[in-house]
């Protein structure tokens, strides 16, 4: 019997080559966000995101939110940022601030803040370029003051730009008998008037001006011409002694039963330098060259302190002792506007000395793109600065208190 075995003739075995294929998972784009160096206290915190995962719909601005914390106080708003513009990915928002030196309430919408406080912003990237999580953040220290460029002399003659606790001039006078002072055109320059009528120079401020010593207490103010080339000196009894091109225009004179031997309290040049205004402590008004008369206010009890032009030379404001302002021709409406309660706003508000005569100085805070007044500053006779609208908060680090007397508050030259 034949029998047969079937066989076969192996065929070769595949072999796989190459290098295996790996399918990711989803990626992103890895966010980033910031927030605006170095804040005060008081200004709008800007805070950017950038993150194109978040630009879902190319057709519509859509929103963001974010935490910034006070790391030194803990205190967090949650911040609500829009995007720039329709597909761009870009988000933006702002947190207000004010001063502070404990926390406020969380995501009230307001960041209580401090010099040397950290705000820290913080998003948290659901996919970054990797495929991965990650926190992002930013943070900024707060700083001192926004520039104000104030000045302020006590009555020893010490000046201190406000904000530093050095004086940059101190005159070391006995009795305070330091009474006003000028900065120079530049603003390099100043001079310090004593009650006696003497004037004493730093800086770039003409040396050659050493007004006159009368011997007794009756020299109130002085300014400085327009090139800084001449000086007036204003007396109480209301007349002016002019140095160098300082021309007179008149002046009133007050040595009567009427009017007491210390009654004129405050000079102010025009804008031209052609003429000027001289208020008296009752809060009447003398113009005299090319100033213009806007009225006067009828005070009681010898308070009115100071008079400011207004920067379109149509009005002038008047302070009094106890920190009201009062607003004359375009004065006016800014005065009513900046203080509507019957409580003046400035030093007599929610104060404890409110029938104290403390006020003794004002400047002006000038919006410069607007030529607007949108508030001011008052100096009281111990040396606190109070702000009114929208005039930043000075950080005051001079001396203050009630053994310190202050006699005057100007602001830089460039700042007006």
């Amino acid at each position: 019997m034949l029998t047969f075995i079937p066989t076969a003739t192996p065929t070769n075995t595949p072999t796989l080559t190459g290098t295996p294929i790996y399918t990711p998972g989803p990626t992103g784009v890895s966010g980033t966000v910031t927030i605006s160096d170095n804040p005060v206290a008081g200004d709008m915190v800007r805070i950017t995101l950038r993150d194109n995962d978040l630009n879902v719909d190319a057709f519509v601005m859509e929103t963001a939110v974010i935490t910034v914390v006070n790391t030194v106080t803990e205190e967090s708003e949650q911040v609500t940022l829009t995007e720039t513009d329709t597909d761009t990915g870009v988000f933006e928002g702002t947190v207000a601030t004010t001063f502070g030196s404990v926390a406020g309430v969380s995501n009230d919408g307001i960041l209580n803040v401090r010099i040397g406080d950290s705000l820290r912003v913080i998003y948290f990237d659901a996919l970054t370029d990797t495929g991965d999580t990650a926190t992002v953040a930013d943070s900024s220290i707060v700083m001192t003051q926004r520039e104000v460029s104030l000045f302020v002399l006590n009555g020893s003659g010490e000046i201190y730009r406000v904000g530093e606790n050095e004086p940059i001039v101190n005159l070391a006078l006995s009795g305070n008998s330091a009474q006003k002072m000028s900065i120079s055109p530049s603003g390099n320059g100043y001079l310090i008037l004593d009650r006696f009528g003497r004037i004493t120079s730093f800086g770039d401020a003409e040396v050659n001006f050493t007004g006159e010593f009368y011997g007794i207490d009756i020299a109130r103010d002085v300014e400085q011409t327009p090139s800084g080339n001449g000086v007036y000196v204003l007396h109480s009894l209301g007349s002016i002694q002019g140095f160098g091109d300082a021309p007179l225009f008149g002046f009133p004179f007050f040595e009567t039963i009427w009017r007491p031997f210390q009654f004129a309290v405050d000079l102010e040049l025009t804008s031209s330098g052609n003429g000027y205004y001289i208020l008296d402590h009752d809060g009447a008004v003398y113009p005299y060259g090319d100033a213009v008369s806007f009225g006067h206010v009828e005070l009681e009890l010898e308070i009115a302190r100071d008079i400011e032009l207004m920067p379109d030379g149509k009005g002038y404001l008047i302070l009094d002792a106890f920190g009201f302002v009062h607003g004359l021709g375009s004065g006016s409406l800014v005065a009513e506007s900046l203080q509507r309660y019957s409580t003046p706003i400035g030093l007599a508000q929610n104060d404890s000395h409110h029938y104290q005569c403390l006020a003794c100085d004002l400047e002006i805070y000038r919006n410069n793109s607007t030529d607007t007044v949108d508030g001011w500053w008052i100096l009281d006779i111990h040396g606190n600065i109070t702000p009114v609208g929208l005039a930043p908060a000075p950080i005051v680090r001079h001396p203050t208190g009630e053994v310190f007397t202050y006699r005057d508050l100007e602001i830089h030259p460039s700042k007006q």
